[in-house]
């Protein structure tokens, strides 16, 4: 780990003290880190808590082993992940051991959390981490139709997944 991985995690340790537990979480690494939570959730009015507990240059090693202070301590109703892109840069990647260690961080939220809904985002179409949403009951949101530079689109993709219950027509239509 890094003096900048440390720092920030520390610095989610203190803002833990302050959640409301049962909100949305995002967790992941660069992408969403980078990701403007804030200034798209004002943009669209949503009245919904979003954390971002998100790490630049995290893997899911990484995660794995942070879960408790960036996950479990929300205790989220939603939580939406984006991990993968910083594993692919390795050098001794693996697709398979990625894929089973991905398996686990779900089995791992899903057995602290047996409520909570996952949502695997990827930046670009991933059909292993598809089937492996599938296989997990989570639900994959492929936000590679919106450019990585496009916050806007790629967060009208996701706002429709940030309700409880049911949504309007014209909300799904305009998402």
């Amino acid at each position: 780990m890094n003096e900048y991985f440390t720092n920030t995690l520390k610095k989610y340790e203190k803002l833990n003290h302050f959640v409301l537990k049962g909100q949305l979480l995002f967790f992941g690494s660069t992408f969403l880190e980078e990701f403007p939570l804030e200034e798209l959730k004002q943009d669209f009015a949503l009245d919904r808590v979003i954390y971002n507990r998100s790490i630049q240059g995290l893997t899911v090693d990484e995660a794995l082993n942070i879960l408790d202070t960036c996950v479990f301590e929300l205790m989220p109703s939603k939580l939406f992940i984006s991990l993968g892109d910083e594993d692919e840069q390795m050098p001794n990647y693996s697709k398979k051991d990625f894929l089973e260690r991905y398996a686990l961080l779900l089995d791992k939220v899903y057995t602290e959390l047996p409520a909570c809904k996952i949502y695997i985002l990827t930046p670009e179409y991933n059909f292993a981490l598809k089937t492996l949403a599938k296989e997990k009951h989570a639900f994959y949101i492929d936000l590679s139709a919106s450019a990585e530079s496009d916050y806007v689109s790629a967060f009208r993709r996701m706002k429709t997944f940030f309700r409880d219950g049911n949504i309007a027509f014209s909300e799904a239509w305009n998402a």
